[in-house]
């Protein structure tokens, strides 16, 4: 039997692969994985023509599987003919951290010849099944006010919320608001939302204070500027979509994030003028420009561009 893992949840594409490992009874010395975009396909074949070493089986993991997306225009024609007649001793895994154009007929061709498995960005209805779950198996209780911070700072990442989880196990007992804000440091796109938001209300105090946040977790100023830039773009394109009448689910899918991110959004991006978010997104290149090419000091002309926005 051979497999095909795919779409955009990491986590359970990744555990998924352990349960095919554990019921094929692959260990070490038997598993090899190759990287599609930088593997050649006579390579991988290769090694899935030849005999797994003291074991009935072997398994070969193909990560990075473009061919699935829709922008990739490969035909894979070779993998598709030695999935016809596979090699019975070896165990293949196509994974793909993305979207499967389901127009294509290399896809169609895959899904005949694997067993699919696909796995989306889970809801945030299941997201909290999952911590209620393993908040019961871990023994720990969280407030309601603990409950809500800690679903902001994972948000959907799965990952992640395990990774918190586990820190919370150790700590024990009763959690709340307080020990998650200890704890649990806020993804750096919240903050990001966070700033954004202040230099739209020119609320320069907070303004400051987050760039704050930014410098005690190492965040470099031309990163920063990158990932202002790409907020105000995505708030560009959530009020172009809004005004022409999509949905909030709809602009997600639209957008490949998370219905709860789009909400947040949505909330306030009515405020915010298009012609100022595209002074502030072009006033965000000339300065990356200026300090990639040496004209400005990267502490002053950032701090001259916050000043210019919130005053």
């Amino acid at each position: 039997m051979n497999y095909t893992l795919i779409g955009s949840e990491s986590y359970l594409r990744k555990r998924k692969l352990n349960q095919l490992k554990k019921e094929h009874d692959i260990n070490d010395m038997n598993l090899i994985t190759f990287d599609y975009t930088k593997d050649t396909m006579d390579h991988i074949l290769e090694e899935c023509n030849t005999m797994p070493f003291f074991s009935e089986h072997k398994m070969v993991v193909i990560q990075n599987c473009t061919f699935f997306g829709a922008s990739n225009k490969d035909t894979v024609d070779e993998l598709v003919h030695y999935l016809e007649a596979p090699n019975p001793t070896t165990i293949v895994v196509l994974d793909y951290d993305g979207k499967k154009d389901a127009r294509k007929k290399v896809g169609k061709d895959l899904a005949k010849l694997t067993k699919e498995f696909r796995f989306e960005q889970i809801s945030e209805e299941e997201r909290n099944r999952m911590i209620r779950e393993e908040c019961q198996k871990r023994q720990i209780t969280m407030d309601q006010g603990a409950l809500r911070e800690f679903q902001i700072r994972v948000g959907l990442d799965l990952n992640r919320l395990y990774t918190e989880l586990d820190k919370l196990e150790l700590h024990g007992g009763q959690i709340t608001k307080e020990v998650i804000e200890a704890l649990i440091s806020r993804p750096i796109e919240d903050d990001t939302f966070l700033l954004s938001n202040a230099i739209f209300t020119h609320d320069t105090k907070k303004v400051f204070s987050l760039i704050q946040d930014f410098k005690q977790n190492n965040v470099e100023i031309i990163a920063l500027i990158g990932l202002l830039a790409a907020q105000f773009r995505f708030l560009v394109q959530v009020q172009t979509l809004k005004n022409e009448g999509y949905t909030n689910d709809n602009i997600a899918r639209e957008l490949s994030t998370s219905p709860g991110r789009i909400w947040h959004t949505v909330k306030n991006v009515g405020q915010y003028r298009k012609e100022d978010l595209l002074t502030i997104l072009k006033d965000l290149s000339i300065l990356d420009q200026d300090i990639k090419t040496g004209r400005i000091d990267k502490q002053q002309g950032f701090e001259v561009f916050l000043l210019k926005h919130t005053m």
